[in-house]
């Protein structure tokens, strides 16, 4: 067996892991964060250069705030889209969460995020549909941003422009002197869901 080839199990990773000192245990994370940082941009950039109509709402997407109850990975969405590829690079690599121990959805997952590299059978790569996906689902949220105002139950529609002039002016966030409490991704006036750009249908 190549050491291409071989990906250790999920069970020898938390027995090297225990054998490590704290002092390893964080280089190794930081070194992890760093990997996962390279691999998010350059898939970053692979999207943006494949769409490139696209190019502009998938950096705007990334810099949107994400204040609220949900999608707590970071402040932005960045961060959420950066655990998305992160937890497929996991896949590829076999590692699944500890909750998910039944083989056969482990394996029907593998089936889904997985694909063999073009020109290297011998190498698996994370479906390139998969990482499309990733940064094209959330492409229309900074279009429907509603903030959340204490003290009132309504939410406010606001646009992108707005919003980077409320940004600018720092934490606590504020509108009109009112915190804002959260931000969601709706807009009630263009119906039951954000309208997805035409561009995007046709990519389907």
């Amino acid at each position: 067996m190549s050491m291409e080839k071989y990906k250790p199990s999920q069970e020898e990773v938390a027995k090297a892991e225990a054998m490590m000192t704290d002092k390893q245990k964080r280089m190794s994370k930081q070194r992890e964060r760093e990997i996962n940082a390279i691999n998010f941009e350059t898939a970053l950039k692979d999207v943006c250069e494949k769409y490139p109509e696209f190019s502009e709402k998938i950096k705007n997407s990334l810099e949107t705030l994400q204040l609220g109850k949900y999608h707590n990975e970071g402040p932005k969405m960045d961060a959420h889209l950066s655990l998305i590829l992160t937890t497929l690079e996991q896949i590829n690599d076999g590692q699944f969460h500890e909750s998910l121990k039944d083989a056969g959805i482990q394996e029907v997952m593998k089936e889904v995020a997985v694909r063999q590299k073009e020109g290297d059978p011998e190498k698996s790569i994370v479906n390139p549909a998969l990482v499309d996906y990733t940064f094209l689902h959330d492409v229309a949220k900074p279009d429907c941003l509603t903030l959340k105002i204490e003290g009132k139950k309504k939410g406010i529609e606001i646009t992108w422009e707005r919003w980077k002039e409320i940004e600018k002016a720092g934490q606590p966030y504020q509108l009109d002197g009112k915190p804002i409490v959260s931000i969601s991704y709706f807009h009630s006036s263009d119906g039951a869901t954000c309208p997805v750009p035409e561009l995007l249908n046709q990519l389907v």
